[in-house]
């Protein structure tokens, strides 16, 4: 048993085997971020013993923005770039 032990953490040690933990930590850490940020606070010290808390109803489902194809879009005769900046990961953490 012992001798398995060993290996394990000899593994563990392994510069592949740190860097996929960091990888691992810094995905769980940006989908937190991403949830609360959609969902609010969900795990958080006291966070049930709010005096406004609701819980007779449920609320409305957020519905999914609809996209449309833009039309005029098309007569246009300039060149344009549209960005679309995901911030999710800029969060800063403590």
């Amino acid at each position: 048993m012992d001798n398995e032990r060993k290996k394990r953490q000899e593994r563990s040690q392994l510069p592949g085997k740190k860097r996929r933990r960091l990888e691992l930590k810094q995905e769980r850490i940006t989908q937190k971020g991403a949830n609360e940020a959609a969902e609010g606070d969900t795990y958080e010290s006291e966070v049930g013993l709010s005096d406004q808390v609701d819980i007779q109803t449920i609320p409305e489902a957020v519905p999914k923005p609809g996209f449309a194809k833009v039309d005029h879009l098309n007569d246009v005769q300039e060149n344009r770039v549209l960005i679309d900046l995901e911030t999710t990961g800029l969060i800063q953490r403590g």
